[in-house]
This record gives structure tokens, C-alpha cells and sequence, in this order.
């Protein structure tokens, strides 16, 4: 679970998200944390950290969709290409942790 840990203190000491691809790799950190941010208040608050720079990148550059840019579009489509690598490795380290701490 070292990858996803590493990902997700490099994210939280940021005051905001820069581009696409870390909003995208931000979305599937946040999303494979759920599963053990449960039980460990630690990780509860980072993944909260981070969920609040998602929001707030979301914000500022999709809330508005007349100012939405086909750039814009065409940057996140290759943001998910370029995480889906990641996110299969998050997934595997996931379950991983899980397996080894019996979690459900």
C-alpha cells in the first residue's frame, strides 16, 4: 500500500490540484481509501484533505459549463488513460492490505 500512501501525501501537502491527471489520480486515491480510511482516523482526515481539493479543483474548473473547453475535455480523457495504469496497482495493493488485515 506504499504507492497509494506515497500518492496521497504528495496530494495532501498541496494547497490545491494543478491539472487533470491530478485531479483523476486524486478521484482513484479517494476511492480506494474508503475501504480502510473506516477504522483509522489518521487516513479518515487525509482522505477528507483530499476529497476538499477534488471539490475545490472541480469547482473552479467544471462547475461552469459554459466555460468548459474542448481542451479541457480532450486533457481529462488523456488524465483516465494515463491513471488507469495506477489505479490497477492501487487496486492490487488495496486488496492486498485488506487480505492481510481481514477487512471487509
Amino acid at each position: 500500500m506504499e504507492n497509494i500512501l506515497l500518492e496521497l501525501e504528495n496530494f495532501i501537502s498541496k494547497t490545491q490540484l494543478d491539472n487533470e491527471l491530478d485531479l483523476e489520480l486524486s478521484m482513484v486515491i479517494n476511492k480506494h481509501l474508503r475501504l480502510i480510511s473506516k477504522n483509522n482516523k489518521e487516513l479518515k482526515q487525509k482522505r477528507k484533505t483530499l476529497i476538499n481539493l477534488i471539490t475545490n479543483y472541480e469547482n473552479k474548473y467544471w462547475k461552469d459549463s459554459t466555460k468548459i473547453t474542448a481542451e479541457q475535455i480532450e486533457e481529462s480523457l488523456k488524465a483516465e488513460e494515463l491513471v488507469k495504469e495506477k489505479n490497477n496497482i492501487y487496486k492490487k495493493e488495496i486488496n492486498e492490505y485488506l487480505k492481510n488485515n481481514k477487512i471487509k
